[in-house]
């Protein structure tokens, strides 16, 4: 038994302490092993210019009503894609988007901007403000079938 208590001892010790950085292609960007946690994984208040970006990337690529801790929120943006749209109802696609996001009480504004990068490919940019002053941006890219976070805070994931 003792050999088995110096060997999980041995490898305890070789965790490292504090906040781990959070690199490119690992896990995703809900679960981002970033600012979300430290070392003792408590929990980030939420209110951090990172948190409110991540969420609201959850918030624009999920269905309305399939969040489980936010019932009648989600607008997904994959969704808007996928019906036929005539021009105008494009322009409206910030709106829609920014309606959705200001419902969450930590946001103070924001602006969303939508760019077709090919025939089915758009880039969507979201820059705002906290409501404690913090300013906070993402980009993702998003088509009929898939959404992807490309960027947050200016960087990379």
């Amino acid at each position: 038994m003792s050999l088995i208590l110096d060997a999980i001892a041995t490898a305890a010790a070789d965790i490292p302490t504090g906040w781990k950085t959070y690199e490119s292609g690992q896990y995703g960007s809900d679960i981002a092993c970033g600012d979300d946690c430290d070392a003792l994984f408590s929990e980030d208040d939420g209110t951090t210019p990172r948190a409110v970006a991540l969420s609201i990337w959850r918030t624009i690529t999920s269905d309305t009503d399939s969040i489980p801790d936010a019932p009648g929120e989600g607008r997904s943006i994959t969704s808007l894609l996928r019906r036929p749209a005539t021009q105008s109802e494009i322009r409206m696609w910030p709106s829609l988007l920014e309606g959705e996001i200001l419902r969450d009480d930590r946001v103070a504004t924001v602006v969303v901007r939508f760019e077709q990068l090919t025939q089915e490919m758009w880039s969507v940019s979201i820059d705002g403000t906290t409501v404690n002053g913090e300013a906070f941006d993402l980009i993702g890219q998003a088509s009929s079938t898939t959404s992807i976070l490309t960027q947050i805070m200016g960087a990379s994931v």
